[in-house]
């Protein structure tokens, strides 16, 4: 989505001082896609021509939103193998106790 006059536009209200006070006045918003086409994300880039601001967003900053949903997702997975690692570490660590507990009980080695 390109914002050619963030000063009238109502999604940069509670950016819009800033922006204005870095000599910015229009803006790209990039969504952030997932492989699976969900959103991770979203970038705003801010440029400082609103009627010059060409419609097409540069090939660097499509390469940079592409290296950033990599990084979410990579992220996220690197998450989740945490969680799922620390639940296996918990139920053998169960397991263990259940079994020495049936050894100690049963008298037998």
């Amino acid at each position: 989505m390109t914002v050619w006059d963030i000063r009238r536009d109502a999604l940069f209200a509670d950016r819009r001082e800033i922006a204005l006070s870095s000599g910015f006045t229009a803006a790209w918003s990039l969504p952030i896609w997932s492989t699976k086409r969900t959103t991770l994300g979203t970038v705003v880039i801010f440029h400082p021509h609103s009627l010059g601001t060409i419609a097409e967003v540069p090939k660097p900053m499509e390469t940079a939103v592409h290296l950033a949903a990599i990084a979410i997702q990579h992220h996220r997975n690197e998450m989740e193998m945490r969680t799922l690692t620390r639940r296996l570490l918990q139920s053998h660590d169960e397991e263990r106790r259940l079994i020495a507990r049936s050894v100690s009980r049963s008298g037998r080695i």
